[in-house]
């Protein structure tokens, strides 16, 4: 499937992905998560990755993901 979604974000986070299995009859299954820490994306620039799901003994999930707009200003109190 694809989603095509777009989200918008005050700040930095990590976008957390939870893949469920759909049961039509029960309680739908978590098959596991995976993560993508937005902080360490370049603007502008798609990245696209195949990322393993934690929490499953196998299985992946393929994701494109593009930071619109400006870099965040350094953090000044470091």
């Amino acid at each position: 499937p694809s989603w095509d979604e777009t989200f918008t974000f005050q700040q930095p986070a990590d976008v957390k992905f939870e893949i469920f299995d759909y049961d039509r009859f029960g309680s739908n299954e978590s098959l596991g998560t995976a993560a993508v820490s937005l902080a360490s994306l370049t603007p502008n620039h798609p990245f696209e990755s195949w990322l393993k799901l934690e929490g499953a003994e196998t299985g992946e999930i393929q994701v494109r993901v593009t930071l619109k707009g400006e870099a965040p200003a350094p953090d000044s109190a470091a």
